[in-house]
């Protein structure tokens, strides 16, 4: 290594770091508020089947109103159970929650897109794009869309069908 690249290394090092902290501290400022706790406080979603409702399928499919009124019943309540529970976030930009249908998840977080959306285990097959409707200190509400295997019709041997669910949660700290 010769005296003039002695001399360059350490500057670009030092240059880089600072701006990669600089960077970090003002992104870690504006996160104030997400960092923290949550516990979910109510859960709103609506289910499709390509692009009927889960209703509309099960009629579609030969259910009674009743027979669907009663599978419908059933789905909304494991489902609204399996999304309730809690996320936290911390500042170091890893998360852990028990909300989903693996019951405990853990990884990383980012916000994006001025502090509009939340990117969970972003660049990975997990990655799951999480909407900021609402962000207050002590208040959250949350947007996201999931898939899931649902066997819909009992008498219908697999494959199941893919249930696309969007997800609206209240969360408080």
């Amino acid at each position: 290594m010769n005296d003039r690249h002695k001399i360059l290394t350490p500057l670009i090092l030092i240059g880089s770091l600072t701006f990669l902290l600089s960077d970090c501290s003002s992104t870690k400022e504006s996160n104030s508020k997400i960092v923290g706790e949550w516990e979910v406080t109510d859960v709103e979603y609506d289910a499709f089947v390509g692009n009927v409702t889960i209703e509309q399928y099960l009629l579609d499919v030969g259910y009674s109103e009743q027979e669907a009124d009663e599978s419908l019943s059933y789905f909304h309540n494991y489902y609204h159970d399996m999304l309730n529970g809690s996320i936290e976030f911390d500042a170091e930009y890893w998360y852990w929650t028990n909300i989903g249908p693996t019951g405990y998840e853990e990884g990383e977080w980012t916000i994006k897109n001025n502090d509009s959306i939340i990117i969970l285990d972003e660049g990975t097959q997990w990655e799951t794009v999480i909407n900021i409707h609402s962000l207050t200190t002590n208040r959250l509400i949350i947007e996201f869309e999931m898939e899931v295997e649902e066997e819909l019709d009992p008498g219908y041997e697999p494959p199941a069908e893919i249930v696309r669910l969007h997800v609206r949660l209240n969360l408080s700290k």
